[in-house]
């Protein structure tokens, strides 16, 4: 039996598309999609590819957030309350066509930093590893944590980008975040640094 795996990454700059095959570090076609500010585009792009490229045995969803990655809640699926410009309260899973076209396809859905977390965890553990943090920074700032082999989620899932920082004695900048301004990823990520050095 070869399993057929599709893996779709979802980013504040781009999307990011893939089919493995038996494993998920066998990648045999990959495809990027630019982040367009309306929804509908993008994901109903990787959507037409998917369906080009059919059957798989599993879709894994990776997006960035705030999302809903709780499975009892009528907003699974969704990105919620996300800065991104376009993108609040999207139903990904739905515009992704995994209630329609692909609904007979086995998918999970999570945020793109649980997902690389788990991936790590899952590819280098050993009897001595139990947990698993992962850390990125890009448009925004992410976190993603493993713990006893599962991925957190609690309430919702940590927005570690969103923890308040203090302005450094000297820093006039006052961050860029639209909900706390000076969080760290008000603070670095990388429009914030763009807009730091007006680029």
């Amino acid at each position: 039996f070869v399993m057929r795996l599709a893996a779709i990454e979802g980013g504040g700059t781009t999307w990011v598309v893939a089919i493995s095959i038996d494993t998920p570090d066998n990648i045999i076609e990959r495809e990027i999609i630019t982040t367009d500010s309306n929804p509908i585009i993008t994901l109903t792009t990787i959507k037409n590819w998917l369906l080009q490229r059919l059957p798989f045995d599993a879709i894994g969803i990776a997006s960035f957030g705030p999302i809903d990655a709780k499975k009892s809640s009528p907003k699974y699926g969704y990105i919620t309350s996300t800065p991104k410009p376009g993108w609040k309260d999207t139903n990904v899973v739905k515009l992704l066509g995994l209630f329609d076209e692909l609904s007979s396809i086995p998918f999970l859905f999570d945020t793109d930093v649980n997902a690389p977390a788990l991936a790590e965890y899952s590819l280098k553990r050993t009897t001595e590893i139990s947990s698993s943090v992962y850390i990125t920074v890009g448009t925004g700032v992410g976190v993603g944590l493993v713990i006893n082999g599962k991925t957190v989620h609690g309430l919702v899932h940590p927005e570690g980008g969103h923890i308040l920082v203090k302005q450094q004695i000297g820093d006039s900048f006052t961050g860029n975040c639209p909900f706390h301004q000076c969080c760290l990823e008000g603070m670095v990520g990388s429009t914030a640094l763009a807009l730091r050095k007006d680029i």
